[in-house]
C-alpha cells in the first residue's frame, strides 16, 4: 500500500494512536484519517479491483463506520498494525459490498459479464437492451434474471413460450432468484478469499523481512525458503481466483439449459443468441469510445 512499513518505534507510536482512537479522541481520529486516508481509498481498488467511483463510495462508508472509534478496539498489538488494518478494511469492503450488491444498477452485472468496462453504463446498456428483438431481450433478461426485471411485454412473451400463466411464472422466477442468491453468497465468499490471500501474502512478506533483519549474520535460509514457498503458493491461488473473476465467473446467471427449457428452445440457440447480443453491446461500446 501507500504508507511505509513502520519500524519498532513507529509501531509503538501507532499502537498508542490506535488506542486513543479506540477511546474516541477526536484529535487522534483526525490524525489517523489524515495519515491513512490514501490507504483506505486505494485498498478496494488494489484488492477488490473496484473502479474509482466505487472506491470513493467505499471511502465515505469506511469513514462513517470508523469515526466512532469502536473498530480500533480490536487492535491489541499482537499482530502487525498493517495486518490488522488490512483485515479491518477487508471486512469493511465485504460489508459494503453486501449492502451495495442489492442496490446496483441493473446494467452493472451485465457489463461485468461482458468483460469490458463501459462508459456511461446505464444509458448505453438500456439502449442496447431496448434495441434487441423481443425474444433475444427476454433471453438476456432471463439469463441475468437475478439482476434484471422483465416488463409486462417480456413476461407475456415468456408465458406464451413456456406455457405457464403469470402466477406460475412469477413463482418460477422467484424460485430461480432464490437459488441464484445462494450462488451470489458463494461469490462473496470467493471475493473474501481473494482478499484473505492478499493480506496473508503481505503478512508473510513482513515476517520474511523480520527473519532477515533479526539474523543478519547467519540468515535462517530454511525459514526464508519456507516463507517464500508459502508466498508463492498464496500468490498462485489468488491469481487463479482473479482470473475466474475477470472472466465473469463471479456473476450469477441462469444456466443456458434452464433458460432453454423455460422458453422451449434448443440450448445451443440460447447460447448463440446471448453471445451475439453481447457482441452488439461491445460494438456499441467501441463506437461510443471512439466518438469521444
Amino acid at each position: 500500500m501507500d504508507t511505509p512499513i513502520p519500524s519498532g518505534t513507529e509501531q509503538e507510536a501507532i499502537l498508542s494512536l490506535v488506542r486513543r482512537c479506540a477511546g474516541g479522541e477526536d484529535a487522534a481520529l483526525r490524525e489517523f484519517f489524515e495519515t491513512y486516508s490514501r490507504d483506505i481509498y486505494n485498498f478496494p481498488m488494489r484488492v477488490f479491483h473496484l473502479d474509482e467511483d466505487g472506491a470513493s463510495d467505499f471511502y465515505l462508508y469506511a469513514l462513517e463506520i470508523l469515526k466512532n472509534g469502536n473498530r480500533f478496539k480490536s487492535f491489541s498489538g499482537r499482530s502487525t498494525f498493517r495486518t490488522w488494518f488490512y483485515s479491518v478494511l477487508r471486512n469493511l469492503v465485504i460489508d459494503w459490498l453486501r449492502i451495495t450488491r442489492f442496490q446496483r444498477k441493473p446494467s452493472q452485472p451485465l457489463l461485468e459479464a461482458a468483460d469490458q468496462p463501459v462508459p456511461e453504463e446505464e444509458p448505453l446498456v438500456q439502449d442496447w437492451l431496448s434495441g434487441l428483438p423481443l425474444e433475444t431481450r427476454c433471453l438476456v433478461k432471463l439469463v441475468f434474471v437475478y439482476y434484471l426485471e422483465m416488463d409486462a411485454e417480456e413476461l407475456a412473451h415468456v408465458c406464451d413460450r413456456s406455457g405457464l400463466n403469470k402466477v406460475k411464472l412469477a413463482e418460477r422466477i422467484a424460485s430461480i432468484k432464490a437459488g441464484l442468491a445462494e450462488k451470489e453468497i458463494e461469490n462473496l465468499t470467493r471475493t473474501d478469499k481473494i482478499t484473505s490471500l492478499y493480506v496473508g501474502i503481505l503478512d508473510l512478506r513482513s515476517r520474511r523481512a523480520r527473519v532477515i533483519e533479526e539474523d543478519t549474520q547467519h540468515v535462517r535460509r530454511h525459514e526464508v525458503e519456507r516463507i517464500d514457498h508459502a508466498i508463492a503458493k498464496k500468490t498462485q491461488q489468488r491469481e487463479k481466483l482473479l482470473a475466474r473473476k475477470e472472466k465473469g465467473h463471479f456473476v450469477v446467471r441462469l444456466p443456458y439449459r434452464e433458460a432453454a427449457e423455460l422458453l422451449a428452445m434448443p440450448e445451443g440457440s440460447v447460447s448463440v443468441a446471448v453471445m451475439r447480443a453481447f457482441e452488439k453491446l461491445r460494438e456499441m461500446q467501441k463506437k461510443l469510445t471512439e466518438g469521444k
